[in-house]
């Protein structure tokens, strides 16, 4: 594999940029360094409040999965061919299990991913018992910067559950179309020669067409939960990164801050797959991004 970003400056073959960053090989570095590459904020964690979590390591040298043509593949092994950067495996609050490679190590920050959808979705019903948020009320009725889009008539219910009507193509291999005009959005993807930077919430006013009733069919979107992201951000009167540190990190006592990717106006887009945090999103041993 090609040395990523090694040497000053990197040789052109190996430097990761927002155009490669999702790709393989430059993923291998990039997943780790999200946040010398987009724009994040902090999600605060209360170093003096940090829980123990023990190690009660697990012997698997026996274990055995099974690989391509009838191989037998140790974990190590099965591991390293599926380009695994860290495993840890936790049984009764314990660590049975504990893995890393590509140069991780248990605080090393890596993105989450679509994880990061059901921390929003945990936060979310934090915030419904607490009376903030009406998971039957209208979307428009607590943003409506959004009335007059496919989402008019949307309830916040529709967004958690991805039953929105919303005529929308999460296709991540596309080169053109709207998902490729979400990702400038967001700072994912690189603007093309002459145009104008976007922002998150602006994008919502391109999505004018519909594909169904709200409520109706499963269709996985990630625009939805950004949407829901902004939504408890206006019924909350917080910005999501620290309800993200109020309401999780800070009373799950994480060792560690961790932290969301924002397009150019601050919104966040760790709700559908921006969050980063280190392997152990917990305290020391006497654990994120």
């Amino acid at each position: 594999m090609t040395d990523l970003m090694t040497g000053f400056p990197p040789a052109p073959q190996g430097q990761v940029t927002l155009a490669n960053w999702r790709t393989s090989p430059f993923n291998r570095w990039a997943f780790q360094h999200v946040r010398e590459i987009v724009p994040s904020a902090d999600i605060p964690h209360d170093p003096s409040n940090a829980l123990p979590l023990p190690t009660a390591t697990t012997d698997l040298d026996g274990l055995r999965i099974s690989g391509a043509q009838g191989t037998a593949l140790t974990l190590d092994e099965f591991l390293q061919r599926a380009s695994t950067d860290a495993l840890i495996v936790l049984r009764e609050g314990r660590i049975v299990v504990e893995r890393y490679a590509n140069g991780m190590g248990p605080r090393t920050p890596h993105i989450l991913m679509s994880v990061s959808k059901s921390l929003l979705g945990l936060v979310t019903g934090i915030l419904v018992d607490q009376g903030k948020v009406d998971p039957e009320g209208l979307v428009t009725a607590v943003v409506p910067e959004v009335a007059g889009t496919a989402y008019e008539g949307a309830k916040v219910r529709h967004l958690l559950d991805m039953r929105t009507g919303v005529a929308f193509d999460e296709d991540y291999l596309a080169t053109f179309g709207p998902i490729v005009e979400y990702r400038k959005s967001t700072n994912w993807n690189p603007l093309g020669p002459g145009e104008i930077p976007s922002d998150l919430r602006s994008f919502y006013q391109t999505l004018r067409a519909s594909d169904g009733h709200h409520g109706g069919r499963f269709h996985y979107i990630s625009p939805n939960t950004d949407l829901l992201g902004w939504v408890v951000e206006r019924a909350s009167g917080q910005r999501f990164a620290d309800l993200m540190s109020d309401h999780l990190w800070k009373p799950m006592r994480a060792e560690c801050s961790a932290y969301i990717t924002v397009d150019r106006l601050g919104a966040p887009e760790m709700c559908r797959w921006g969050l980063h945090n280190g392997s152990r999103p917990r305290p020391r041993r006497t654990a994120s991004r």
